[in-house]
């Protein structure tokens, strides 16, 4: 009966758990058009469109000439969106924080640390 209590304890912590992230993420959810003025040619702007899919969070990279790319990972670590990819066969990590109705951070890649800025798409 007391490791019943135990599991049934445990299971309700991680359902709890889980279901605080996604609520944490649902605030994201949508279409940012980011800014990342000293990302190269091209990159420089377009959106990201964050989902949930299957259960899972999601984001996909819509880059100025209308290329798309699809986030390899979605989470929310630390109060931050981090956003986890790969462009042109590099890693980018993109963390983004919620800062006056705005998303702010960085992209860290090989071209180094760039500073980002999305402002959510009026539907």
């Amino acid at each position: 009966m007391k490791k019943n209590l135990i599991v049934l304890t445990v299971l309700i912590s991680v359902f709890s758990f889980t279901a605080q992230a996604q609520g944490a993420a649902s605030k994201y959810y949508g279409t940012w058009e980011y800014e990342c003025k000293e990302a190269p040619y091209g990159f420089t702007t377009g959106e990201i469109v964050i989902a949930k899919k299957e259960n899972k969070s999601t984001a996909t990279i819509i880059f100025e000439d209308g290329n798309t790319n699809e986030a390899s990972s979605v989470k929310i670590k630390n109060d931050s969106l981090v956003i986890k990819t790969y462009i042109e066969g590099s890693y980018v990590e993109i963390e983004l924080k919620e800062k006056d109705s705005k998303l702010v951070g960085f992209s860290h890649s090989d071209n180094g640390t760039l500073n980002i800025t999305a402002k959510k798409k009026k539907e």
